[in-house]
């Protein structure tokens, strides 16, 4: 299939520019990638839409928890098991190091919030997610400044406790990207991100691969800012939820997107 290329850079003022294979005006609810117009009386508020969590991407180093991938010690709040990194508290954690063959597994309570930064990790894991959301109410991934960040996974999943996820990061719980750092995401056996939640993407650097859509959020995907190169063989935006009217959108306030696809650029049930 040919793919399909969109260049997207969004505004406050939430103008929005494709160059496409072919182009063509967005109908209500439609899926088409090619975007030249939006009712914008469908498009929520930015009050409504990032939270304060969303837009904070500030943590005192002294306070967290610093995780070396490399070395996987014990920690507060942390237990490392056949080379499994499991976060079961609420709190800040700071990831640095390399890893192949390891994982980061997040089985917090669902009332917890956790902020995980990334300063200049790489983690490589071929059976299963990356990093794993488990458990929490939400998870903010906080790219450091500066920082260079790589996560990616094999061609097939078969670790016993994922419980059919299938992105290389992946959460069950509402999921936030936010801080200047540099982000590249290869999905090699589905997704890149996935969010069975809601996805919001603040700031970063991100490059992301995948077999098939690069950022999945199945109640909605939502983009503040940053800088976001996707290539996917399937979708390259995706929010999939058909139970409720209300979800299943994707919301695009500010920001530099491209995306390279072979299915839709941007995808979501209810609108865009």
């Amino acid at each position: 299939m040919t793919a399909k290329k969109a260049i997207i850079a969004a505004v406050a003022m939430l103008s929005i520019l494709l160059s496409a294979c072919t182009n063509s005006t967005l109908p209500e609810h439609s899926n088409s990638s090619n975007v030249e117009s939006i009712d914008r009386s469908q498009i929520i508020d930015n009050s409504q839409a990032f939270t304060e969590l969303d837009q904070n991407a500030d943590y005192e180093e002294d306070s967290a928890v610093i995780i070396d991938v490399s070395e996987s010690k014990l920690a507060q709040g942390v237990t490392v098991s056949n080379g499994i990194i499991t976060i079961s508290k609420a709190g800040v954690y700071i990831l640095r190091g390399n890893s192949s063959g390891k994982r980061i597994v997040i089985d917090a309570d669902k009332q917890d919030t956790l902020q995980i930064v990334l300063d200049n990790v790489s983690i490589h894991c071929d059976n299963a997610p990356a990093l794993y959301v488990k458990s929490a109410s939400k998870v903010v991934i906080t790219l450091a400044n500066d920082s260079k960040n790589t996560l990616s996974d094999g061609n097939s999943y078969n670790a016993a406790d994922i419980d059919n996820a299938d992105g290389v990061i992946f959460s069950k719980s509402d999921l936030t990207i936010n801080g200047s750092g540099t982000l590249t995401v290869s999905g090699n056996y589905k997704h890149g991100i996935v969010s069975k939640d809601e996805l919001t993407v603040m700031d970063g650097n991100l490059h992301i691969t995948a077999v098939k859509t690069a950022l999945y959020g199945k109640d909605s995907v939502k983009i503040g800012g940053g800088k976001l190169e996707l290539f996917a063989e399937g979708n390259g935006i995706h929010s999939a939820n058909t139970e409720d009217a209300a979800k299943g959108f994707t919301y695009i306030s500010d920001g530099i997107i491209s995306v390279e696809s072979s299915g839709d650029g941007i995808q979501a049930e209810s609108f865009i």
